[in-house]
């Protein structure tokens, strides 16, 4: 259902009451599950950024791990996506959701976000990293991978945007946060024969 897919509150719910012949509630659903990932995304910027809140301005191991956990999951789950919808331009997503992490969390723990980074710069001997720093470092990497990995093994095996949708025959509608908005209201318009 094209609601499942929008981003934003107000596009699931009007999508949901536009298309209420073709079954409604969904938009409430994807509402609430919205406002969920919300305020776990709220609550994570707390523990990564104690210092907004009043904490200390050094982070402590706990908030580097949580920031390379957070920045490790989000670099595998976009290379696993890129490679489940068999992206012809993966290096785009996959380069701006590094730079996206690094930008984020590169002072909380200075972006290692893979075991192939933290290693030579453990074995490099400039002190960058201790060893029990590094090997946890490596641990919560690895289980940021997993967790990703976990969750691209049961996404769905066809794009997302293309494909067949009850019967009908659609079209690949782009890439980005467009397509997201434009593709179920372009659906939308077929389903009712109208123009676009």
């Amino acid at each position: 259902f094209p609601t499942r897919r929008s981003s934003d509150l107000a596009v699931a719910l009007g999508i949901d009451v536009s298309s209420a012949g073709l079954g409604f509630g969904w938009g409430f659903a994807y509402t609430g599950y919205e406002l969920i990932g919300a305020a776990l995304a709220s609550a994570m910027f707390r523990v990564v950024r104690p210092d907004e809140f009043g904490g200390s301005p050094d982070y402590t191991l706990g908030t580097k791990l949580v920031s390379e956990f957070i920045g490790t999951y989000f670099l595998v789950l976009t290379v696993g996506l890129n490679v489940l919808g068999k992206s012809a331009g993966p290096v785009w997503s996959i380069a701006a959701s590094l730079m996206s992490m690094i930008y984020a969390l590169g002072n909380c723990s200075g972006a290692h976000f893979n075991p192939a980074v933290t290693l030579p710069l453990l074995a490099s001997g400039r002190n960058i990293i201790s060893a029990a720093e590094a090997g946890a470092y490596m641990g919560v990497q690895i289980l940021g991978g997993i967790c990703a990995s976990f969750l691209c093994s049961h996404a769905p095996r066809r794009n997302l945007c293309a494909g067949s949708w009850q019967g009908l025959q659609l079209w690949p509608c782009g890439s980005g946060r467009d397509h997201l908005h434009v593709c179920p209201l372009l659906r939308r318009a077929v389903d009712r024969k109208s123009v676009v």
